[in-house]
């Protein structure tokens, strides 16, 4: 995950603010960052050199939906932050 971001902002697909890495207690991994627009979002999805990294990451496990985590219905959810 650490080369996640990088690579999304060195093909300008995200903004420069920095990412948050969160963690919930069933183990979930939650990655905040900001795209730069819809558009940018979508050419990720047809870039190959993010194609190739999210490959990489699925081996590792896979992506879920908010609603998986243990805290997602708690108004006052405490999640761990994590270190990129």
């Amino acid at each position: 995950m650490k080369h996640h971001t990088p690579l999304l902002r060195r093909e300008k697909l995200i903004t420069a603010r920095p990412p948050i890495l969160l963690e919930s207690g069933n183990g979930i991994l939650i990655e905040i960052f900001e795209w730069k627009s819809k558009s940018a979002k979508l050419r990720a999805h047809g870039n190959p050199r993010v194609f190739d990294l999210w490959g990489k990451m699925e081996k590792c496990g896979r992506n879920v939906s908010l609603s998986r985590i243990n805290e997602a219905d708690d108004i006052f959810a405490n999640l761990r932050i994590m270190r990129l």
